[in-house]
């Protein structure tokens, strides 16, 4: 949500939609996933997508780099060494 170039970018209206329900529904057609998850330490963010009906995990605010936030929400999951995260940016 802090962007310099577009602040507040997530939750751009897009026909209708913010940016991140485009994103979280174009995910779900894959026919490879079995879960999806918005991780988040962003608590608008993380309204916007459980108000859509999306899976939020929330992490750490004082992690600003994208790898360990997505490092983060995989512990929490408490994934297994064979699963695979596919990063959405």
């Amino acid at each position: 949500m802090g962007s310099t170039r577009f602040p507040g970018k997530p939750l751009c209206d897009i026909l209708g939609k913010t940016m991140i329900e485009h994103c979280y529904k174009r995910c779900s057609l894959s026919k490879y996933k079995t879960d999806l998850f918005v991780a988040t330490c962003d608590k608008e963010i993380q309204d916007v997508v459980v108000g859509f009906g999306g899976n939020v995990i929330m992490t750490n605010p004082n992690i600003q780099r994208p790898g360990l936030r997505v490092a983060e929400a995989a512990e929490t999951l408490n994934l297994d060494d064979n699963d695979i995260v596919v990063v959405v940016q």
